[in-house]
């Protein structure tokens, strides 16, 4: 498994990876390559990176959807999600990767019911209850529906000039939310 998780300035990446003598019994480990990055040791979840913040907590950061501060984090996937998750479990006692549990199907197909009905009856809102559809059917049936490209472009729908697309975009990440348990 190698899974890119952060582009930093200069050319940096950092990757949770099970390709290394460092990875046992399939826990993937942290590997940070490139400028400013030589011979760095891939770490665990209790080690601290050369900024002093613990291996952990920037994985968490990346899982959690944050902000890496310089550079930028790679869009994550459930994979991705699952593997930060067994990552931060090699360290209890550190901070963890909520893995969120999806909705069954009824209640799945239930609320596909109730967007459609609102679409049709609220038409001011329907690129909302479109984004939503959209969004719900992405995290019910994770990377299998749809492309990464569709998904990271639905994603920055959020933040368009246009209001239909911002509305879109509300709803598409609504609907993803609505896919898990909370």
């Amino acid at each position: 498994m190698h899974i890119p998780i952060y582009t930093g300035p200069r050319g940096a990446t950092a990757a949770l990876t099970t390709d290394s003598p460092a990875s046992h019994y399939g826990a993937p480990v942290l590997r940070i390559e490139g400028d400013g990055a030589d011979n760095w040791p891939d770490m665990g979840p209790a080690d601290q990176m050369p900024t002093g913040m613990y291996a952990a907590d920037f994985v968490c950061r990346w899982a959690a959807g944050g902000d890496p501060g310089a550079g930028d984090f790679v869009v994550g996937t459930e994979e991705g999600r699952k593997a930060a998750a067994a990552f931060c479990r090699q360290w209890p006692s550190g901070p963890q990767v909520e893995v969120r549990q999806k909705i069954a199907r009824a209640v799945f197909d239930l609320a596909v019911r109730n967007a459609k009905m609102e679409r049709s009856l609220s038409p001011t809102k329907s690129h909302y209850w479109l984004g939503y559809l959209r969004g719900i059917r992405r995290g019910f049936y994770g990377e299998t529906f749809g492309t990464l490209t569709e998904h990271e472009r639905y994603l920055a729908l959020i933040e368009d000039a246009d209001r239909t697309r911002r509305e879109r975009g509300q709803g598409y990440r609504d609907g993803i939310d609505a896919a898990f348990i909370e």
